[in-house]
């Protein structure tokens, strides 16, 4: 963060910066202060549609599952299969996995899970039975 702090005085592509202030707070499980980095970015450019991801999870991780689906909704139109993540998301947190089964399928569907190593999707290894 220290790092980020000087960038910052130094004016350093400020929203960018305050971008990855977020990225850095949400590793240290501190959503509230990614909120805050990521209301700046906002404020000194655009989020795009990596910030709109960061600010969604933001807002699941704070448990402000509201905002965190009005976020997902202005995602996507940028990256449908981000958005549907972060509906199954939500889904889960708050209506149990059960419930959320059908979602994750659809994300699937808009955001594969396999790398590029060819590794089995969640479907193919049962977890979404």
């Amino acid at each position: 963060l220290a790092d980020f702090d000087r960038w910052l005085e130094l004016e350093y592509n400020v929203a960018q910066t305050h971008t990855w202030r977020a990225v850095a707070y949400l590793y240290l499980d501190m959503p509230e202060a990614a909120l805050e980095a990521l209301a700046a970015a906002e404020r000194a450019g655009t989020l795009g549609s990596y910030g709109l991801h960061l600010l969604a999870e933001a807002h699941r991780f704070a448990g402000h599952f509201g905002p965190a689906a009005e976020v997902a909704e202005r995602l996507r139109l940028d990256d449908p299969g981000t958005a549907a993540h972060h509906d199954a998301m939500l889904i889960s947190r708050t209506e149990g996995l059960e419930r959320a089964q059908d979602a994750w399928r659809a994300s699937e569907r808009l955001y594969p899970y396999d790398d590029a190593r060819g590794a089995p999707t969640r479907a193919e290894i049962g977890e979404l039975t």
